[in-house]
């Protein structure tokens, strides 16, 4: 099997029936060996992958973090503004905020630890507050929802929420906010700070 790295460049709508029949064409080239991308070669896909070459031999490549989530973080909105027309079309509602990745747990109802990984990495509490202060007095917003797997889990995610709430009330962003916590490293301080 010999496949390229597609890069889109836009969405194209599908609906179910057009997905199942690409779903059995996919697994159709899959049993035979063969490619749905002609004679194309695998160049440096990217992210996590398996691949059965024509003996049937299955390579894995883990994960990999590609960039540093500390520091590279700013969303520039006034960019997507500028490219998505309809933007403030989507502010209406709470505007999800990731303030890390990973998750350390391994909940049965849960696939957070799989698609982001165990090991969790934190955002700088300083970007994670411009980001929701331009949100809030740029553009309005008055909810955010945080995105994490759990806002508030380990004793080091923790300390990093007390720091993320340090900044929204520094920089007085009038909002509400939800997430997902867990309760076992809450202190009564940092329970005043979120109301």
């Amino acid at each position: 099997l010999r496949a390229q790295t597609v890069t889109p460049k836009g969405g194209i709508p599908v609906d179910a029936e057009t997905r199942a029949l690409l779903a059995r064409e996919l697994q159709q080239h899959l049993r035979a060996g063969t490619s749905p991308l002609a004679d194309t070669e695998l160049e440096n896909p990217v992210g996590e992958f398996f691949y059965r070459d024509r003996n049937g031999q299955v390579t894995h490549r883990a994960r990999e973090e590609t960039f540093d989530l500390a520091n590279l973080t700013a969303v520039d909105f006034p960019y997507i503004e500028s490219m998505f027309p309809d933007f403030h079309s989507y502010l209406g509602d709470d505007i999800g905020v990731h303030t890390k990745r990973g998750c350390p747990f391994q909940c049965h109802f849960c696939l957070y630890n799989k698609i982001e990984g165990a090991r969790q990495r934190y955002r700088d509490p300083a970007e994670v507050g411009k980001e929701i202060e331009m949100l809030n007095k740029r553009y309005g917003v008055k909810r955010i929802w945080f995105t994490d797997a759990q806002f508030c889990s380990t004793r080091r995610s923790t300390e990093h929420v007390d720091k993320i709430l340090d900044e929204m009330l520094a920089r007085q962003v009038n909002v509400s906010w939800s997430g997902y916590l867990r309760l076992n490293f809450l202190t009564p301080e940092i329970a005043r700070k979120m109301l």
